[in-house]
């Protein structure tokens, strides 16, 4: 067979070089290529060449730096052209191209290499689905932040960051001597009050006081009434107590420490469950549907909400998806999201790997026969590792996954990663 080989064939004055440049491919596939260069190639020509008439030698400095056990297994990678070419050039000339001739013409006594082992999938039709992954972050259900309504300084705390805490319980509390007076105060004037015009109400009745003094009385037991409320409100605003069950953040501030209105005390979170808010391309934000499965890592959940009118700032959706309170170590974090947009039940796909683009046409190398044969392929939609082939291919074929670099149409191969039988079986079908 034809060695389809690429090379150069340089003349000197009392040498011919031959080598080949640019290999590719794994050093033990380089080493390979470079043996098979040996017999091909360069041992060839110095037959050819012998047959002409011609001696060849290893030089003296080869055989001290490698010694002679090296030469005698015929490392022939350095062997040199030592006649004098310069004397008869025009025969060296008609050498050459002879030896081309020889190199490259079909020779029927050329030792077949074996079938070079690749491996190969067999195409079937199956489901196909598309995913894409988007930034999304991992929050409690609820979350509240405790914000300081008036000054005053925290009192040593009961509980502290981390603690998981029942619903009513007190978590924090400012302490402001002048609001708890103000709250006794108008509790007390409040009861007077009331006190008063419960009594002038009895009165009235026996005539001994005017309906307008009782009238006065109630007015005055309202005020106090709304005085009190809203100191009591001011003081509630000084203690901060769990809204529900969960969990108590780190505090902003510490035991004894002075704050003033605005400061922050501390976050409480629910995290009975735990929600993944998702930015949603304007692009896809349409096929992102109501309770669809998304990924997290290794947790799974599903869309419990969608917001498909855009932000105006970021140009981009929303979408909210449940995640089990398993993740609760990934609070907060900004993770990858996988959310599949497209799927099809029964379709032809191949890896990723198996496809090579030349010139904007997708090629993939088959085994027909045990022999190599290309084909271009059509190619539909593209997951994070398969890509969807609509002609090209049929039921059967067995597409060589990797290694096509070192490959040409009609090279002998054979499936490793087959079962022998299974490789037989599709000899007899073709």
């Amino acid at each position: 067979a034809r060695i389809d080989r690429e090379g150069k064939v340089v003349f000197g004055d009392a040498c011919i070089s031959i080598w080949e440049e640019g290999l590719t491919g794994t050093w033990n596939e380089r080493q390979l290529w470079e043996r098979k260069f040996k017999s091909e190639v360069f041992k060839r020509i110095i037959q050819t060449l012998n047959r002409l008439g011609w001696k060849g030698q290893v030089p003296e400095e080869y055989v001290k730096e490698y010694s002679k056990r090296l030469i005698s297994k015929k490392h022939l990678r350095d062997m040199y052209m030592v006649q004098q070419f310069k004397k008869y050039l025009p025969i060296a000339a008609i050498a050459g191209i002879a030896v081309l001739v020889y190199v490259f013409w079909p020779s029927t006594s050329q030792i077949q290499e074996p079938p070079k082992a690749v491996e190969v999938e067999v195409v079937k039709k199956g489901p196909f689905s598309k995913k894409v992954i988007l930034i999304g972050r991992i929050n409690p259900r609820q979350k509240t932040v405790f914000i300081a309504h008036g000054k005053g300084i925290l009192t040593p705390l009961s509980v502290k960051g981390g603690d998981s805490v029942s619903k009513g319980k007190l978590i924090a509390e400012l302490e402001n001597d002048e609001l708890k007076k103000q709250v006794a105060y108008t509790k007390e004037k409040a009861e007077l009050s009331k006190t008063h015009y419960q009594r002038l109400k009895k009165l009235v009745r026996s005539k001994n006081k005017s309906q307008r003094s009782v009238d006065q009385a109630h007015e005055e037991w309202l005020r106090a009434e709304i005085d009190y409320e809203r100191t009591l409100k001011e003081y509630n605003n000084t203690r901060f107590i769990a809204p529900y069950d969960g969990v108590v953040g780190v505090f902003k501030a510490r035991d004894g420490q002075a704050v003033k209105e605005g400061d922050e005390i501390v976050a409480f979170y629910d995290v009975s469950s735990l929600v993944v808010d998702i930015d949603v391309p304007s692009t896809i934000v349409s096929k992102v549907q109501l309770e669809q499965e998304v990924s997290c890592g290794a947790f799974q959940g599903g869309i419990t909400s969608v917001q498909t009118i855009l932000d105006p700032v970021t140009g981009m959706g929303m979408a909210r998806a449940s995640m089990p309170i398993e993740a609760q170590d990934c609070l907060g974090a900004v993770s990858n999201v996988h959310i599949e947009v497209d799927k099809k039940e029964s379709i032809f796909s191949l890896p990723k790997r198996a496809i090579i683009v030349k010139k904007g046409r997708s090629q993939i190398f088959k085994i027909v026969d045990g022999k190599v044969e290309l084909a271009i392929i059509e190619t539909g939609l593209v997951s994070e590792d398969r890509v969807e082939v609509l002609d090209g291919v049929e039921e059967g074929d067995q597409v060589i996954l990797k290694g096509q670099e070192f490959l040409w149409p009609s090279k002998s191969v054979q499936a490793s990663n087959l079962p022998k039988k299974t490789v037989d079986e599709k000899k007899e079908s073709s």
